[in-house]
């Protein structure tokens, strides 16, 4: 076999194997170990929880509130708390909270409890209301232990995993990868893998290519790499590595199968990187149709009937809070408006909705009357002189957005998804931005996951439209929360 490295040679002996077996049995022994300090953890913090929330709910004023409930100590609730902990530590293992996922993303982790926690508090209501148990479980004390749940977990996950996994056990989590196989996407890993560090789940340990004419230039100078005309055996082998992740090498189907065997008889995880794909990965998934595995797109989650009826109930509710509670702000400023530039308050404007419909957008004015009669459909630009002094304010704030809750109880838009355009503007985006009209299959939203990361008005339309198809592949009631508590903080190139 030959080969052409940027390093030496390595020879394939006992020892080697030895040590690479042993280097992988520490990795896995400190995953365990990891998880399982997370377990008990968790654990911990659900005990201290109920305990909180009892003494909360049965020894301060709360213990007026409701039936008669006073205990002398905790242990006549001991078999409420015995349901209420084995509840909790279930839902936790049932959402796959102990993945090496967790300790990789630790914000993000941090966030996604809110979910077992809220679904864990429905479940013992539920409980309390239908099982008659002695005592009963009192509907204060799961509202006092779901609010102190949702400060310690996320605050101790945030601080296990980000102050200490990622800063002693990172070589634990992250998994050593071989590529086979060199293309723009490849690169594209290699170069996330190296500006994202502890973050990011692979840990690029070499690079093979099968020709010579490949130019991986831009390959980082601390990842090796091979060019190899056959065989690869000898550098599988002898390299530290727990995965082996196949790209485009331009390989025929026996060498494949030849490198899924050999993964399998060494106990490699094996990848394929499907180069033909380019958007909507995350619905990917492997279809076996009379015995033949099929790599399709799977239905987007709220092509399920389920998450959409979720959607609209979530959108119909949410709409009607925020009319009522921005009543008074919507009121006030019109009132500003009008004083500052007599005529209409409310601004409507043509806007493309799902499936290309047009409809027709409420806005608070915040510009001239005039604003776009030399200069015609135009995005607004920072410092722009067509804006009321007012109109900079509430465009800062998104203020002037807030009447479109009316478009959302229409069922014209929804609380969350790509901001709507105009279809001026849609007719050039479409052939020169790909995959551009992909964000008209869902509704469009009051706020997005493209405009909480800066990406609105006159910024790059390649990135809004990346972060547009990212929500339609992970649209959830869960996603839709945290886009809207980050539309409250964050207002970059809103003007």
């Amino acid at each position: 076999m030959e080969i052409k490295s940027k390093n030496h040679s390595q020879s394939l002996t006992f020892d080697t194997l030895e040590s690479r077996a042993m280097a992988r049995e520490r990795r896995y022994t400190k995953l365990q170990l990891l998880t399982t300090a997370l377990l008990l953890g968790d654990a911990g913090i659900v005990i201290v929880s109920l305990l909180v929330g009892f003494q909360l709910r049965f020894n301060t004023i709360l213990s007026k509130l409701g039936m008669d409930a006073s205990f002398d100590s905790t242990s006549a609730y001991m078999p409420q708390f015995f349901l209420a902990f084995a509840l909790m530590m279930g839902a936790l293992v049932v959402n796959d909270h102990y993945g090496r996922v967790n300790f990789l993303r630790p914000t993000y982790s941090a966030w996604r409890l809110m979910r077992p926690i809220l679904a864990w508090a429905c479940v013992l209501l539920l409980v309390s209301l239908t099982l008659r148990v002695e005592p009963s479980i009192s509907r204060m004390f799961v509202i006092c232990t779901t609010i102190v749940l949702l400060c310690l977990m996320p605050t101790w996950r945030y601080l296990f995993t980000r102050h200490f996994v990622q800063r002693y056990f990172l070589d634990a989590v992250r998994r050593n990868t071989l590529v086979i196989g060199w293309n723009p996407r490849v690169q594209q890993l290699t170069e996330r893998a190296e500006a994202k560090g502890g973050s990011f789940p692979f840990s690029v340990k070499g690079i093979i290519t099968n020709s010579q004419s490949v130019d991986i230039s831009g390959l980082p100078a601390a990842i090796p790499s091979w060019q190899i005309e056959s065989g690869f055996e000898q550098v599988i082998i002898n390299g530290d590595y727990d995965t082996v992740l196949l790209s485009n090498s331009g390989m025929n189907y026996e060498q494949k199968k030849e490198i899924q065997q050999l993964c399998a008889r060494e106990m490699l995880d094996f990848i394929v990187m499907p180069n033909h794909i380019a958007t909507l990965t995350r619905c990917l998934h492997v279809e076996t149709i009379q015995g033949i595995p099929l790599l399709t797109q799977a239905r987007r989650p709220l092509d399920h009937i389920g998450n959409a009826l979720l959607k609209r109930c979530w959108d119909i509710v949410g709409s009607l809070f925020g009319l009522v509670m921005f009543a008074p702000v919507i009121a006030f400023f019109c009132w500003r408006v009008r004083r500052e530039s007599p005529g209409p308050v409310f601004y409507r404007q043509t806007r493309v909705g799902r499936n290309g419909q047009p409809f027709k957008i409420i806005k608070i004015r915040s510009m001239r009357l005039d604003a776009e009669e030399q200069t015609g459909a135009k995005w607004c630009v920072e410092n722009d002189p067509r804006r009321l002094k007012v109109g900079a304010f509430m465009r800062r704030m998104n203020i002037d957005e807030l009447p479109q809750f009316w478009n959302v109880l229409k069922g014209e838009m929804s609380l969350v998804g790509p901001r709507p355009e105009r279809p001026e503007l849609i007719e050039g985006f479409k052939s020169e931005i790909d995959y551009y009209n992909l964000r008209h299959t869902i509704k469009p939203g009051l706020t997005g996951w493209a405009q909480v990361n800066g990406w609105r008005g006159d910024t790059s339309l390649v990135s809004r439209i990346g972060c547009d198809i990212e929500y339609i592949e992970r649209a959830s009631v869960w996603f839709d929360f945290y886009i809207m508590l980050r539309t409250f903080i964050n207002r970059e190139n809103a003007y």
